[in-house]
């Protein structure tokens, strides 16, 4: 073969080449990783600091309370009209779903952004309501927006009307705390369109790996 053609050769074959290696690379590089069709997990997990909520009976959630468990925690608040009460009920069918080896590793923590108006002993009826198992937590303004803030998850309280009636504003996804007490990812909380359903086998499946990986 003349000497120019194996040349021509050669370097007809580098973008072969190179697209196989990145192939290569990319298998590889996905071993180990787990794909989610609801559930986003970060690429990096984002380590908290040592946060103190108040519960029922005035008993502190930290993170040495939640330790070893994958957490689910949803930012709300008693008053809520729609948001907070079919997002809670979503929670207690996922949790329902859960194997019950799967039950036992998980905590659902609702975390009330409005402790003006929503008691440690309130709140802890509220989200036993949707489930006996569920926990409840608040703080003072100050501490609910550090941890919020530390979370990636915002609020806002609106100002009162004539009555003394307010709305507070704040993130509607459910963070996810590994067994570390570190937020690895979120969910929605709540149908979402263009979907007919919420997909809470789904989320049961995802989590249910999560769990058990």
């Amino acid at each position: 073969m003349h000497k120019n053609t194996k040349t021509a050769l050669w370097v007809a074959m580098i973008p072969l080449s190179i697209a196989i290696l990145f192939m290569v690379k990319v298998i590889n590089d996905s071993k180990g990783t787990q794909t989610f069709q609801e559930i986003h997990l970060y690429q990096e997990i984002k380590t908290l600091y040592d946060f103190q909520l108040t519960t029922a009976h005035s008993t502190v959630i930290n993170k040495s309370a939640l330790k070893g468990y994958l957490t689910l925690v949803f930012f709300g608040y008693t008053h809520c009209p729609d948001v907070c009460p079919t997002t809670m009920a979503n929670l207690a069918k996922i949790y329902q779903k859960l194997k019950p080896d799967a039950q036992k590793k998980v905590k659902i923590l609702f975390v009330s952004v409005d402790p003006s108006r929503d008691t440690p002993d309130k709140i802890s009826e509220y989200a036993q309501y949707f489930n006996p198992k569920f926990q409840a937590a608040t703080a003072s303004i100050e501490v609910l927006t550090q941890f919020t803030q530390s979370m990636g998850a915002l609020f806002m309280i609106n100002k009162p009307d004539a009555q003394g009636n307010y709305e507070v504003d704040h993130t509607t996804k459910v963070f996810l705390l590994n067994e570390d007490v570190n937020l690895i990812g979120i969910f929605d909380g709540q149908l979402l369109p263009p979907a007919q359903e919420y997909p809470v086998d789904q989320l049961v499946n995802e989590m249910q790996r999560i769990v058990f990986n």
